[in-house]
């Protein structure tokens, strides 16, 4: 195995999560107003110590863009997306730049205070905060890239995030990603539109990812990210 060169930033700049890897200088932050499924997203002009995966197209709030995973070179985790080639004149301006998801923090920084935090957990714990009764139960045939998910008709204690097109299995679907009201972690998504009528029913019906949530029974499960997607929707990543 070869050796591994990381480079160090000086100044304010964003690190991995996960490892503390620099990986953008604030100085070179070209817009903040992007969102991710995970929440707010910043566009960058140059990133750092990241490796890209494959080139694929996605079809976002503006149009198709061919994009690329960016992952941190020293943990691996996925960091956000490179911008490869967009398709409407008007998105030009991405091509080149990365996009890095908010949850990366600069170095002495959290999304929430450790008080903040803490008092969450907290009050998670006394909640034990209840996403979907087994009763509103839908399907249970659908697949994310962590494992399974059920399809629900109803939820609760949940808040949406952006409409956006994405590509499925079973085509194209104007969907939200939801989030738990609690701590703020992603947990699955709602359908607004399914563009194809054989879908339609799933509008306004959410899926659940099978690992982010405890069952009936208190149940906990494990997803695998080599799972074999199959069978009916997958996300588009």
């Amino acid at each position: 195995m070869g050796r591994l060169f990381v480079l160090t930033l000086e100044g304010n700049f964003y690190s991995c999560k996960h490892c503390g890897t620099h990986l953008a200088l604030s100085e070179n932050i070209v817009s903040k107003s992007f969102r991710c499924r995970h929440g707010k997203a910043y566009l960058f002009s140059k990133v750092v110590n990241v490796t890209s995966g494959e080139m694929e197209d996605r079809v976002m709030m503006t149009g198709v863009h061919t994009v690329a995973d960016i992952f941190c070179v020293c943990c691996g985790s996925i960091v956000g997306w490179k911008y490869e080639t967009a398709h409407e004149m008007s998105q030009k301006y991405k091509e080149g730049k990365s996009v890095l998801e908010r949850l990366l923090t600069p170095p002495g920084t959290l999304l929430f205070s450790s008080l903040e935090m803490e008092s969450r957990k907290i009050m998670m714990s006394q909640l034990g905060t209840s996403r979907a009764h087994p009763t509103a139960l839908t399907s249970r045939s659908f697949h994310c890239r962590h494992g399974k998910a059920y399809l629900f008709s109803k939820v609760v204690n949940v808040t949406s995030g952006e409409m956006e097109g994405r590509v499925m299995m079973t085509g194209l679907h104007t969907v939200a990603d939801i989030f738990c009201v609690c701590c703020g972690s992603i947990v699955g998504w709602k359908y607004e539109t399914a563009h194809e009528m054989s879908q339609k029913y799933k509008e306004g019906k959410s899926v659940l990812e099978r690992f982010k949530i405890c069952g009936p029974d208190g149940s906990h499960y494990s997803g695998s990210h080599d799972t074999h997607v199959a069978g009916s929707d997958a996300d588009y990543v």
